[in-house]
């Protein structure tokens, strides 16, 4: 999809693990359930650069709550929400 969007510059990561990544990232992408996305949001914080996005989708909408709560206390900033046949997208910011 890089190609076809014509993005150079880009790296796509597909992990179970944070082990092996070093930051820092302008954009991380966490389209997973809500279970995975809290394990995560404190590493993705250390991985995340000044300024970055954190785009969180896979959620339902009775996660959004849950999910906003842990984002705040790992650091991010919340930025918006989409929605769609109750299923979310949320946005964050790393100051």
């Amino acid at each position: 999809h890089l190609q076809l969007n014509e993005l150079s510059g880009a790296e796509v990561r597909l992990t179970d693990s944070l082990e092996q990544i070093a930051g820092p990232f302008e954009l991380i992408l966490g389209n997973i359930n809500r279970h995975i996305i809290l394990r995560f949001l404190p590493d993705w914080y250390k991985l995340a650069g000044k300024n970055a996005i954190l785009l969180l989708s896979g959620l339902l909408t009775e996660d959004e709550e849950m999910v906003c709560k842990a984002a705040s206390d790992a650091g991010f900033v919340f930025t918006g929400r989409q929605e769609e046949s109750g299923w979310i997208q949320l946005t964050f910011n790393r100051p």
